[in-house]
């Protein structure tokens, strides 16, 4: 494909072979959500049984643009209260995107400002999209079974010190897998980061994929220790049950994407998503005469880590 072409594939092309690839990472469903009929229970097998488990594990973290330019905050919350949005993000994300298709925010899921774990802090771009934000309140979520509420936080001055983490580290402590958050490094010199060049473009395909976690939001999570999810090809949000879903991750190298996410559910359950490498190019390759991206699967393809447009 010639860069800026956003040409769609049009066949099934064979898979591409990465030798050094990881057999396989571990993808944690956090909190109370329940693992559908189709996940398994499964045993590790004895070859894969460690005696000491790893200390780090890499993820890719996005690094947002300056933080000067989010100096206008809100809180989110979802009313009334359901069991199905113990993690809001997501819902909160497709309020406001739907409300508001053209605004620009950055959304802190309530695991990276540490509050209350029913809100999410929305960080605006300016003041004149935070009172188009308040002024289109509360925002309908189902149809109107439910809304989302936005309360007006206070204008956040960033220190001068602030800067970009793009690693985070997940420790295993006495067999307890403790998440780092990682903060500015006025907060906190934990060392625990990295500045990668990702100039690599890599189409993957995850396939035996569950609709549960059909969504921006997993799917994101499931690609972040190997890479920035780029983009998702449309069609596979509608697709079956367990259909593969097709994407492009930007990332350090290709030998970095497992040949399988095991997505874990509470309760010894998993889903095993078998995932294979499609296509393998530079970034350069993808981008524009004003150097942006270009997706293969056309614009609405896009989804941007950290910022939303909808």
């Amino acid at each position: 494909m010639q860069a800026g072409s956003g040409a769609q594939p049009t066949s099934e092309p064979e898979e591409v072979d990465i030798p050094g690839r990881p057999d396989y990472v571990n993808s944690f469903v956090h909190g109370n959500r329940r693992a559908p009929a189709t996940a398994v229970r499964w045993v590790t097998p004895e070859r894969e049984r460690r005696t000491s488990r790893p200390h780090t594990a890499a993820v890719y973290m996005p690094a947002p643009p300056p933080l000067p330019h989010y100096g206008f905050l809100a809180n989110a919350s979802i009313t009334p209260r359901r069991e199905a949005d113990a993690d809001p993000a997501p819902s909160i994300r497709a309020a406001i995107g739907a409300a508001l298709p053209a605004l620009r925010f950055m959304l802190l899921p309530p695991a990276v400002h540490g509050g209350d774990r029913t809100v999410c802090q929305v960080w605006f771009l300016s003041h004149e999209d935070l009172e188009a934000a308040l002024a289109r309140q509360p925002l309908p979520l189902d149809g109107g079974a439910a809304t989302v509420k936005l309360v007006r936080g206070e204008l956040v001055e960033p220190e001068a010190t602030d800067v970009e983490r793009t690693v985070v580290y997940r420790e295993f402590i006495g067999g307890v897998e403790r998440e780092t958050t990682i903060f500015p490094r006025s907060r906190m010199e934990s060392g625990n980061e990295q500045r990668l060049r990702l100039e690599t473009l890599v189409h993957v395909e995850l396939r035996d994929y569950p609709r549960e976690q059909r969504n921006v939001e997993d799917i994101r999570k499931n690609c972040c220790s190997f890479g920035h999810l780029f983009e998702v090809d449309p069609a596979c949000f509608g697709a079956p049950d367990m259909s593969p879903v097709r994407a492009v991750v930007r990332t350090e190298h290709a030998r970095e994407v497992p040949r399988q996410v095991r997505i874990r559910w509470p309760g010894r359950l998993r889903h095993v998503v078998p995932v294979r490498v499609l296509r393998v190019w530079d970034w350069s390759e993808s981008v524009d005469a004003n150097g942006e991206y270009v997706p293969i699967y056309g614009p609405d393809a896009r989804v941007t880590a950290w910022i939303s447009s909808g």
